[in-house]
């Protein structure tokens, strides 16, 4: 039972750097431009029920494969008399104050790229891993990148207008995620400049890249006592009673 087929759009995406989105800009004098060539996307991730007792109350998604990595080429910019002093690439939010860069979610980002400092512009290659959370965990809140957590989301979403978790955990499931990807670059203008000496300011492109996340679907879970998995995949046990019928599903609109 399948509840949503990978579209092929989104296996292309995986397979070949292409412009994901559209990208968004925070950045101003003395930058002149900061823009992505391209970005090469991580490959796709499983999620799947590793729970022992199979029962929705007992359910532990797990998340394989390895976290994702993204080849950013990108090109910075500097206005007439100012130069380069880094650039870097981040993962996760991102706010820039006043020239001033703060990550947000700490997801992720790499070396900063000082062998560009006192060139106007630059074109640059950098990678980026990303930190990933491979349970949902039980934290009020979770700023990281959670695949199994958005999982839950959808699941009690789904609840919450009358489906059955048992069904919609049997079922196999392709959804996207998106992390956002940030190209940093700061700008310093030179001491004899009559306006601004030495003025200093960063700033950002960012471009959200999908990631798919391909739900295994647990075609033994049910409510109640369920069954005990073994290492052998056999079942330790006797199949608790039938479910209740289920509520038919209401589909997510395209």
């Amino acid at each position: 039972m399948i509840r949503k087929p990978v579209a092929a759009g989104a296996l292309i995406a995986l397979t070949f750097p292409a412009m994901l989105s559209a990208d968004d800009n925070s950045f101003s004098f003395p930058i002149d431009e900061l823009r992505f060539n391209k970005i090469t996307p991580a490959a796709t991730l499983s999620l799947a029920n590793k729970a022992t007792v199979k029962t929705v109350a007992a359910r532990r998604l797990v998340v394989s494969g390895p976290n994702p990595e993204f080849t950013v080429t990108a090109v910075a910019s500097c206005k007439d008399g100012a130069k380069l002093t880094g650039v870097q690439v981040f993962a996760g939010g991102m706010v820039n104050h006043g020239g001033h860069l703060y990550p947000m979610q700490g997801w992720g980002q790499s070396a900063k790229n000082t062998a560009i400092a006192g060139q106007k512009a630059a074109l640059v290659t950098m990678k980026v891993k990303v930190n990933m959370t491979r349970e949902a965990g039980d934290s009020l809140v979770d700023l990281t990148f959670n695949p199994a957590r958005e999982f839950e989301s959808k699941l009690a979403a789904f609840a919450a207008k009358g489906g059955s978790p048992v069904y919609y955990m049997q079922a196999a499931e392709a959804f996207d995620m998106t992390i956002p990807i940030h190209f940093a670059a700061w700008c310093k203008m030179g001491p004899n400049d009559t306006n601004f000496p030495n003025m200093e300011r960063g700033g950002f492109v960012r471009r959200d890249v999908p990631v798919t996340i391909l739900y295994q679907g647990d075609p033994k879970i049910v409510d109640g006592v369920g069954v005990r998995a073994t290492v052998g995949g056999t079942e330790g046990g006797k199949i608790a009673p039938p479910a209740k019928p289920r509520p038919q599903r209401v589909k997510t609109p395209e």
